[in-house]
């Protein structure tokens, strides 16, 4: 059975001190999410806005659930988020966008305003790359072939961890039979997990900032800013909009998984979970290039979220 093309969209976002977080944030549910989600297809199926809560940089990403991996390269998309050709939708009176689309250039905020900006599309690792409370415990409800790595059905965990790894090659086989068989099975029985996603990198579509410097209002700023962050190199001009940031490329292999609350973490099961003999096999040092983990709280979310 072939994998649905559902792909993702991730992006993080630091602010620095040219833009307050408020100003971001009001650009990015008000300008920035509408526009995306009225594009025909659809190409955007769902968002979600997440902040940082673990007080480290970058402070801000944002997912997006897509059609296909292949939608971040759609004429009507890349039209939109070019600085002098973006679209905004207008609101009416009770609140509710209009529908109605319109030549306006504050769609895509210029990279030389922020800090950092980075945009990866992840396509489905596998067959089975999505684990979900309510089909777990036996939905019979129709998912529109979303299953795999699509949107989910209901409200997003109130918590999310984005686990991030490099495997060596020898040791990817039996990393992802270990996350498939056992450790998601696992995770899904601690109280209060929602759901699990796991993803692949397809591509990096840029990495761009203003600045090395962090803003001493931010989560995550001053000593505490994360070494990822620090690790970049600002090289060169990018049109006028900002310098391009070359780092080196992201870990291939993507999980998120959703919470209704971080005290999950304290649970026996998620000791259980992250402690088991196979997992300490999987995950030693020889094999690993690389392991990143973040806890984000979310925000907001729009589309195939709401009802």
């Amino acid at each position: 059975m072939p994998v649905p093309s559902r792909g993702l969209l991730l992006t993080y976002t630091d602010v620095g001190s040219k833009l307050r977080s408020s100003a971001f944030e009001q650009w990015h549910d008000m300008e920035h999410v509408w526009p995306l989600l009225n594009l025909p297809g659809p190409l955007f199926l769902s968002a979600t806005r997440w902040t940082a809560a673990d007080c480290i940089a970058p402070a801000h990403l944002a997912l997006y659930d897509l059609a296909t991996p292949s939608a971040v390269h759609d004429p009507t998309y890349q039209e939109l988020i070019e600085p002098d050709g973006g679209y905004d939708t207008d609101m009416t009176s009770d609140g509710e966008h209009d529908g109605r689309r319109a030549p306006n250039r504050r769609h895509s905020i210029l990279p030389d305003k922020l800090e950092l900006m980075e945009r990866r599309v992840y396509e489905p690792v596998a067959e089975k790359s999505r684990w979900d409370s309510a089909i777990d415990e036996g939905d019979e409800e129709e998912s529109d072939g979303d299953s795999i790595g699509g949107p989910v059905r209901g409200e997003p965990g109130k918590y999310m961890t984005v686990v991030e790894v490099e495997m060596k090659k020898f040791a990817e086989a039996e990393f992802n039979r270990w996350f498939d068989e056992e450790h998601i099975p696992l995770l899904s029985r601690v109280p209060g997990w929602v759901r699990s996603r796991r993803f692949v990198l397809k591509e990096v579509l840029g990495a761009y900032g203003s600045g090395m410097g962090c803003d001493g209002d931010e989560p995550g700023a001053g000593d505490g800013a994360s070494e990822r962050v620090r690790k970049r190199v600002l090289v060169g001009g990018c049109g006028g909009r900002g310098r391009e940031v070359k780092e080196e490329r992201p870990p291939r292999y993507l999980a998120l998984h959703e919470w209704t609350s971080i005290d999950a973490f304290q649970s026996k099961e998620f000791r259980h979970a992250t402690s088991t003999p196979w997992r300490m096999q999987v995950l030693k040092e020889d094999r690993v290039l690389e392991y990143r983990i973040r806890v984000f709280r979310v925000a907001r979310s729009w589309g195939r979220f709401e009802t």
